[in-house]
């Protein structure tokens, strides 16, 4: 019988996270070519890694959610976190009624509407 340990359960993980990263960030260059090339790509690639960990935080797991954080944050312009213009995106990150796709939907639609930095109450 094959027995994986933690430890190469770990390396394992780093890779495949490493690799996601990298299409991530290739996507993001897609979307958002002139914050990239402001960026360059060393900063796009480390901007991603620190997106995807908050995304983590906020208890997004599928690649398809992170996907959509990161580039969420790409398109605002800036990360989420507390002290940003972007607090009610935070709260609705942290609400434990929602699950995780249902937050970033009710992002999703803020961010098609609203200016960057806007609260959902400024858009009555």
């Amino acid at each position: 019988m094959l027995t994986i340990r933690a430890a190469q359960m770990q390396v394992f993980e780093s890779r495949l996270r490493c690799a996601f990263e990298a299409r991530l960030a290739s996507f993001i260059h897609e979307r958002c070519p002139d914050r990239c090339a402001h960026l360059g790509d060393e900063e796009t690639s480390r901007t991603v890694t620190a997106a995807v960990s908050r995304a983590d935080r906020y208890g997004l797991v599928s690649e398809y959610d992170i996907a959509r954080f990161v580039l969420l944050e790409f398109l605002l312009g800036q990360e989420i976190d507390p002290h940003s213009r972007l607090a009610w995106v935070r709260e609705t990150l942290d609400d434990p009624r929602l699950p995780p796709e249902t937050k970033l939907d009710i992002l999703w639609e803020y961010a098609e509407r609203a200016p960057a930095g806007n609260s959902p109450e400024e858009l009555d």
